[in-house]
């Protein structure tokens, strides 16, 4: 372990405000996923009411509330279920929802200025269930939380990399080669709570790495308070941090030292460990209950865990073998060479962080992250094989360093079709041309099995063929991209009406410019280009420094 150098925390900066602005520029202003539309409306509903409880006060929660007196639905509405009083609550930690009324409060008001746009938006649909509109700069201003979440994550991997030894130019490195070459970057665009899970880890990581390298009581406690925020955002961060904590302890001398780092850790923890089992007393009954268990053997995402692990890692459609492809590899190869070295102070906790993260996800949650693009519950593992990735490439020689370069290049390349198009719409293309080549199949099957499968009307496949048609034909894919053999493009009829879904329209100045028959607000990227742009400088004069 080591300390850190005032240059190291410019340089932090300079990268965070870098990430931010350039995540901002891709980001998704409206949601996607109906998972995101549903935390929206619980942030509302905190934010208007002081409950956690969805009403049908909007269009959209009226949407949702209806599907859940359908009998398909079993009495739960998309990511919602009815808690003890008949209501229905969000299953997911309820820091998503109440960290972004903030940000609701200030999307509220540019909706107050904004009249016009905001009464064109209460007539108009988003997402394939054709949810209805509302609240339109409110929606925003929540979404673009969470690609700020994804880059103070970024800054405190690279953080951390220096903290457990990495050169600053390695530290680096890996941080571009997890935000930027991984589906880490696509996930950041949308709403979705996987960047602030992500945060938190990052958080009990940098943190912990510096209580080994110099204990004092607040480092103590904030990785305490990093692993509750962790707990009430996502519950099976529970997975990623442990062997993480155990840091903090690894290098105090006696057990009274040991015991003080455990204490202080718990004292920092315990504030938000009461308010999870509270929520989950309150909402469902008992404090155990976290909302989850809907996904076990009775969900169709269910798999046994040998055959949900391997396929986390390896299935081609949504692998981290190929979606993490720079973290995973070179990750796994500064493992080997921290073993090797006999380093068990990092190489246990780096490597159980990342094997919890994924096993936790193997079985009894959707380990494919469901509509979205790359394994998105893999993420929680990523910080600590982007710190092992660091020591790896530290440890090579020049020729080594230029081959990491060149792994990170090759995943940048793989990601890229999903940083300017709508995962959700490739997805759902590869579904339709499956229909046409498997018809005998139900829906469920055959979702589940283009995860498994990157082969024709793989989900992979059918995000970079999507990509090539935005670039090359202004959108319109053709069967034959996906080895469908019938005459003219593929028309997913519940996407017609979604601006974001057509084009370069996921893109949130692009989609507003569709959506409102207005010119696209080319000055937020332009600013955001050139804050970029003097950010990357600054980065690059301080690692040369």
């Amino acid at each position: 372990m080591q300390q850190l150098t005032s240059t190291d925390l410019r340089i932090a900066r300079a990268w965070l405000v870098f990430c931010a602005a350039i995540f901002l520029i891709f980001a998704n202003w409206v949601p996607e996923e109906v998972d995101t539309e549903v935390g929206f409306q619980a942030t509302r509903a905190i934010a208007e009411r002081g409950e956690l409880h969805l009403e049908p006060e909007t269009p959209s929660a009226k949407r949702i509330l209806e599907f859940a007196s359908t009998p398909a639905a079993k009495g739960e509405a998309y990511n919602c279920r009815p808690g003890l009083n008949g209501l229905q609550y969000p299953y997911w930690g309820i820091a998503y929802s109440v960290i972004g009324v903030p940000a609701y409060f200030l999307g509220r008001t540019l909706d107050g200025l904004c009249s016009e746009i905001a009464a064109s938006f209460a007539s108009q649909s988003f997402t394939s269930q054709h949810l209805g509109g509302s609240d339109y700069f409110a929606r925003a201003a929540v979404l673009a939380l969470q690609p700020l979440f994804g880059a103070a994550a970024l800054s405190l991997v690279f953080l951390a990399c220096r903290r457990a030894g990495a050169s600053p130019t390695s530290a680096l490195l890996a941080a571009a080669s997890l935000g930027f070459g991984t589906h880490f970057f696509p996930q950041a665009r949308s709403g979705l709570s996987d960047m602030q899970a992500v945060f938190c880890v990052s958080l009990v990581l940098e943190r912990a790495l510096a209580f080994a390298a110099a204990p004092t009581a607040v480092r103590g406690l904030v990785v305490g308070a990093a692993c509750g925020l962790g707990l009430l955002t996502k519950v099976h961060t529970v997975a990623a941090v442990p062997p993480l904590v155990l840091l903090c302890a690894a290098r105090a001398a006696g057990v009274r030292s040991h015991l003080r780092a455990l204490v202080l850790i718990a004292a920092g923890a315990l504030p938000f460990a009461l308010t999870f089992f509270v929520a989950n007393a309150l909402r469902w009954g008992s404090p155990w209950i976290t909302g989850y268990e809907k996904s076990t053997a009775e969900s169709w995402f269910y798999v046994p865990i040998h055959l949900g692990f391997t396929a986390l890692l390896f299935a081609p459609s949504k692998g981290v073998a190929w979606f993490a492809l720079p973290t995973f590899w070179i990750g796994l190869a500064g493992l080997g060479r921290l073993l090797l070295h006999k380093k068990w102070i990092l190489v246990l906790p780096l490597a159980l962080s990342a094997l919890g993260a994924w096993t936790s996800v193997g079985r009894t949650i959707e380990w494919h992250g469901a509509w979205s693009f790359g394994p998105r519950y893999a993420l929680l593992g990523y910080p600590a094989m982007a710190v092992a990735a660091a020591l790896a490439i530290d440890m090579w020689s020049p020729r080594g360093r230029l081959f990491a370069g060149a792994v990170a290049l090759a995943g940048c390349a793989l990601v890229a079709p999903a940083t300017f198009t709508s995962p959700f719409a490739a997805m759902a293309a590869a579904m339709e041309a499956s229909a046409v080549r498997e018809p005998k199949l139900g829906d469920q099957d055959r979702f589940q099995r283009l995860c498994l499968d990157a082969g024709p009307g793989g989900f992979l496949r059918a995000q970079h063929a999507l990509g090539r048609a935005v670039l090359l034909r202004g959108g319109e894919l053709p069967w034959r991209e996906l080895d469908v053999d019938r005459d003219g493009a593929i028309s997913v009829a519940a996407l017609q009406q979604i601006p974001e879904y057509h084009s370069f329209g996921s893109i949130g100045w692009v989609g507003f410019g569709a959506r409102f028959d207005r010119s696209a607000l080319w000055a937020i990227p332009a600013i955001l280009a050139v804050v970029a742009g003097l950010a990357l400088l600054r980065v690059r004069q301080l690692a040369r420094g």
